[in-house]
Order: structure tokens, then C-alpha cells, then sequence
């Protein structure tokens, strides 16, 4: 198991993999240096067989300095610059043969992790070209991307087939890369981006291993190479744009998830928006990331106008036109249902995956929506998709194959849902949906420590909301400026349809209500039908498999006094309850809104 038997000092040891067989190579030679040429899965374009890099120091003083009889321009001072010019001690290699990190897993671990990245992850951050990982180029291999690679395909693998810990290759990553082993920018940079797969804690805890933390550090050294510019033509051109968006989207989702500042601002950007021509194959791959971007893009947006309250009505009425228009020109195999007839369409679990981020964005706009107060139903019926696409993760065994971003969306979902239990005809619908996303949270608290605390503070809200007063029968029904986001869906996964169908003002009056339930079959109907007591949740289920159960109330009663009978709800965030203040204060804003005590912030 040891790094190898080669000199240590100025001279490269070689790569030692656990079955004891040693690669001599030369590791400050970069992968990207001999395949920037493409960035396919596949790796089927022609490697050039010199390199020349383009990458260089980027600076735009001059914008501001250059002005003056005798101006000032960067190529007084700048030269140009292929590599960082950090270069490894003696001691930096003592380090890092001490540490190990010259080391390899076996062949069939290295081929079962790389298998796993490209099945589950690549796709998500398409920036790993896989020729760049074949062993047949040892001279080329770059031990700090392999082992990001390693981290990322051991956060999707079966635990029973982690050899190695996830934990190791994120160590041996972070030693390569904070001592400079790699010295391509590029690279350095593609690795950092996966390095994104390890966040072990959650936003209440102070880190310096988590996503926000290597997301920030990718930014800096893209700004220094000037990633945020749009490229010259070259064969670099179609790598650096997709690098950058995968780079935007990273720090979208993170700072969403967190609820802290992005890393980067558009504004110092002028790289054209991602589209398929960006990829050496156009195929689905191509547009599922294009369209992950633009969803992801608007969600950091959205959020971020909340968090600074700069949302206006104006504001708010624009992004509402950019979702309409994302959901309407989504393609059609990542549709979750058929245009015609309106039914559920064959499973894609990316696809899945990429419509889970448009529902919390509908549950985000909804809550600060001018009409939020007369239709809660909105955040209902979103968050009851959000919880059946978890149901088939959870009946899938796909949960382990799911980012870190999705304890968030569990979160928001799971909060959105809390407002059902105060209505009567909601409560059994809500029971079994909350079921799924705590089961959810259960699974993904093996991978991702921020699922502990979002399992827990969705517990004691949960038991916050059931003392509160009840709304009455049944919630107000989805203004007309929202039915047209859930056109392209139908009922069967969404316990709470039956909110879309109902006509505007149904909530104060009663009769039967008319919607899609009457479109199903007899057959379909009884498929979702499931008793309707207490222990039909948990009694009734095989194995864990979860129900799912489409009810259809036939009258609707008056509202109730929206009141809460809770006096002093911020107490929960008082001194005394270090709990609530710690683990719960990064969702204090929709805790205190989903209890009735909410206030405006735009």
C-alpha cells in the first residue's frame, strides 16, 4: 500500500494502486493539457499530440488606470503564464507520500467509481472528458481530478462497495490541490467543482469542507484566468464555457441552499448563455444540462432578490414569465407527462431530478406572491409533486444517487406541506406526503450531513403547526396566474391535484368539485384509493414501499378563522431553546411564516 519507491524531491513519484502495480508518471503535466480538444463522455475525439495552453493570468486594471497622457496598459506588467507557479518542496512531497496520496484503489474499484460518476454525476457537472482517466495515459493522469472523480463516484456507490472511504479521497484531493501538486488551472478548477460531492455538515455548522467553501475557492482562480469572459475561438472555446455555467450553477444551488450570498455575479460576466453547441454531442445529456442551468439560474435569482428585498411586484412578474416559459420549452423527454393524452410518461429519473428544482421555485415565488394569502394551495400542490418524484427515488433505491442540494429541497417541500394538516380535508394527504420526504431525509442523512438537521427541524415544526388552529375544510383554490405552471400535469403523483381543478371562490361555498380526478379511469381511481385511517400509513405498506393516494373530497366546507392559537411564536428562537436557535436559524424565516406569524420582506 505504499506511495511508491521513487526519490522524493524534485523528481515525480510514481502512482502505487493497491494491487502493487506502479505507474512512473509525469503528474505536472496536465489531462487537460492533451485533451482540450473535446469533453464528451465518450472521449471519441481525435487528442491532439502537443499542447499549447491558452490559460493565463487575467487582469482589466487598465479599464480603470488606463486613462492619462501615458497609458497604462496590463501587458506592461503581465507576462504570460501556462501553470501556477506554485511548485512542491521536498516537504510538500514527504506530505503528500505520508498521506498517501500517490496511492490508487484497485482496478476494479477505480473502473466501478469512474462508472458510477459518469452514470450519476457527469451529467450534472459535464466538464470530465473521459479519456482523461484512462490509464493508458499515465504521463498525463492528474492525481487531484482522479481523486475528485473518486470522491464524486463514492458518494453514488453502494456502501458495501466503498473500499475506500469517501472521506480518504477528499483528503488526498484537498492536500493535492492546497499544495499545489496540480499545475493546470483548468483542471484545478474541474476538480474543485467536484469537490462539491463532499459536504458533510450542514449551513448551521462552520466548515471549511463544504460546497460553499470549494465553490469560492474554483471562483477565485476562474476570475484569475478570466473564465468569466467569453472565450476566442480555439479548442479550449466549448471546455471553458461549459466549465463556467457548471461553475454558476454550483454556486446557484449552494447559495440557495445555505441561504448566504452567491460567489459570483453575472454582471462581471459577458459569457453567452450555455447552449447544446457547447457540447461535442448534442444529445440529451447536451440539453438536460442547458435546461438545469437556466432553472438554476433563476432559482439563485429569485431567492437572492428575497434575501436582499428588492423582489417587486414587477420583479416577481418577470421571473414568473422566465418559469412559465422554462416549463413550456422543456423537451419532451423530460416531460413528466405525455402531451397527449395527459398521462404520466415513462420514467427518466434525470428527469425527475432536473423538474424537483421548478417546484420548490413555484412553493418560493407562491409564498411571496400578492395573492399568497388567499391561495395557499399553491405551495400545496407543488410540494405534493416534489414528495410523489421522492416517492419513486425512495421505491427505486435512488435516493444514494441524489446531490446534496435535494436535503434542501426536502426542506422546502416538507415546510410548504406543514399548512395542510390545518385544513381537515388535507390531513391524511399531508401525513402521507410528510412520511415521504422524513423517509427521504432518512436515506440522505447516510450521505449528507444536513439532512440531520433538516429531519429534525421539520419534527418539531410539525408538532408547532398541529397546536395551531384549523383554516377549515379546505385551502382557497390556485389563482389563474398560477394554474397555467401545472398545465403540462396531471394527478398521478400529486396527492393534492384536486387543489388545481377547483373553480376561483370554491373555497367559500359548496357543491362538487370538478378537475381531473373525473378524467381518470375507474381502473386508476382505484389504484389511488387507500383506506383512510390512521394506521393505513404505515400498516398497509410491503417491504416500506410507500402508498400513493389520491382522495377526492366531494364538498368543500367555509374556512375557518385563519388564527393560530400559538401566543408568542418567536419564543422558539429565544435564549432558552439552543436548539431552535442554532440548528433551526437558517429556516427561521419560513418556520415563522408556515406558523402564521410570517412578515412581508419585499
Amino acid at each position: 500500500m505504499g506511495g511508491g519507491g521513487t526519490p522524493i524531491g524534485r523528481f515525480t513519484p510514481g502512482i502505487t494502486d493497491k494491487e502493487g502495480t506502479e505507474y512512473q508518471s509525469g503528474l505536472n503535466r496536465s489531462i487537460v493539457d492533451v485533451a482540450s480538444t473535446s469533453c464528451g463522455q465518450d472521449g471519441q475525439d481525435e487528442l491532439p499530440n502537443e499542447y499549447v495552453a491558452t490559460t493565463e493570468s487575467h487582469l482589466e486594471r487598465g479599464d480603470y488606470l488606463g486613462d492619462g497622457p501615458f497609458s497604462f496598459r496590463e501587458q506592461l506588467t503581465s507576462r504570460r503564464s501556462l501553470t501556477m507557479l506554485s511548485g512542491l518542496s521536498e516537504v510538500d512531497y514527504q506530505i503528500l507520500e505520508l498521506q498517501k496520496a500517490f496511492d490508487l484503489p484497485q482496478r476494479s474499484v477505480r473502473a466501478s467509481l469512474i462508472d458510477g460518476f459518469f452514470t450519476f454525476c457527469s451529467q450534472w457537472t459535464p466538464i470530465v472528458d473521459r479519456s482523461w482517466l484512462d490509464e493508458g495515459r499515465v504521463d498525463n493522469l492528474s492525481l487531484l481530478l482522479l481523486n475528485a472523480v473518486f470522491l464524486a463516484g463514492s458518494r453514488v456507490s453502494s456502501t458495501r462497495l466503498r473500499a475506500i472511504p469517501s472521506e480518504e479521497f477528499y483528503r488526498r484531493a484537498r492536500l493535492l490541490f492546497i499544495l499545489g501538486h496540480e499545475k493546470d488551472v483548468l483542471t484545478s478548477i474541474v476538480a474543485l467543482c467536484l469537490l462539491n460531492w463532499w459536504n458533510p455538515t450542514g449551513p448551521e455548522q462552520i466548515s471549511t469542507s463544504t460546497s460553499g467553501f470549494w465553490v469560492r475557492a474554483a471562483t477565485s482562480l476562474a476570475h484569475q484566468i478570466g473564465l468569466h469572459k467569453e472565450p476566442q475561438e480555439g479548442p479550449q472555446k466549448m471546455l471553458r464555457r461549459r466549465l463556467w455555467w457548471t461553475l454558476v450553477c454550483r454556486d446557484n444551488i449552494i447559495s440557495v441552499g445555505v441561504g448566504r450570498p452567491r460567489a459570483l455575479n453575472l454582471k462581471d460576466s459577458d459569457v453567452a448563455p450555455l447552449t447544446v453547441q457547447d457540447f461535442p454531442l448534442h444529445d440529451a445529456h447536451a440539453h438536460l444540462f442547458v435546461a438545469f442551468c437556466s432553472i438554476t439560474r433563476l432559482l439563485g435569482d429569485v431567492t437572492e432578490c428575497i434575501r436582499r428585498k428588492t423582489l417587486s411586484s414587477t420583479r416577481l412578474k418577470d421571473f414568473e414569465n422566465a418559469v412559465y416559459r422554462w416549463i413550456k420549452e422543456l423537451p419532451d423527454g423530460f416531460r413528466l407527462f405525455l402531451k397527449s393524452p395527459r398521462k404520466l410518461g415513462p420514467y427518466n429519473f434525470e428527469a425527475r431530478q432536473l423538474l424537483v428544482p421548478y417546484f420548490v421555485l413555484l412553493i418560493i415565488m407562491s409564498k411571496h406572491s400578492p395573492t399568497k394569502d388567499s391561495a395557499p394551495s399553491v405551495p400545496l400542490v407543488a410540494s405534493s409533486f416534489v414528495a410523489g418524484i421522492y416517492e419513486d427515488f425512495l421505491n427505486r433505491d435512488e435516493i444514494r444517487y441524489l446531490g446534496p442540494a435535494f436535503t434542501f429541497y426536502a426542506l422546502a417541500a416538507g415546510l410548504a406541506h406543514l399548512s395542510g394538516y390545518r385544513y381537515r380535508s388535507l390531513k391524511l394527504e399531508t401525513e402521507e406526503s410528510l412520511d415521504i420526504i422524513l423517509n427521504s431525509l432518512t436515506e440522505l442523512k447516510q450521505r449528507w450531513g444536513s439532512a440531520e438537521s433538516i429531519s429534525k427541524a421539520l419534527a418539531e415544526v410539525k408538532n408547532l403547526t398541529l397546536q395551531s388552529s384549523s383554516l377549515g375544510y379546505t385551502p382557497g383554490s390556485i389563482p389563474q396566474g398560477f394554474v397555467a405552471f401545472f398545465d403540462d400535469f396531471g394527478p398521478e403523483i400529486c396527492r393534492m391535484w384536486n387543489l388545481v381543478g377547483q373553480e376561483v371562490g370554491l373555497s367559500n361555498q359548496t357543491g362538487s368539485l370538478h378537475n381531473d380526478w373525473d378524467l381518470l379511469s375507474p381502473q386508476t381511481r382505484s389504484n389511488h384509493l387507500a383506506p383512510r385511517n390512521s394506521h393505513a400509513i404505515t400498516e398497509s405498506r410491503p417491504d416500506g414501499v410507500l402508498p400513493t393516494t389520491l382522495s377526492r373530497p366531494d364538498t368543500v366546507e367555509p374556512l375557518g378563522n385563519q388564527t393560530t392559537n400559538i401566543e408568542s411564536i418567536n419564543e422558539i428562537f429565544n435564549e432558552q431553546n439552543g436548539y431552535f436557535r442554532s440548528e433551526m436559524e437558517p429556516f427561521r424565516d419560513w418556520i415563522l411564516e408556515e406558523l402564521g406569524a410570517g412578515t412581508e420582506i419585499y
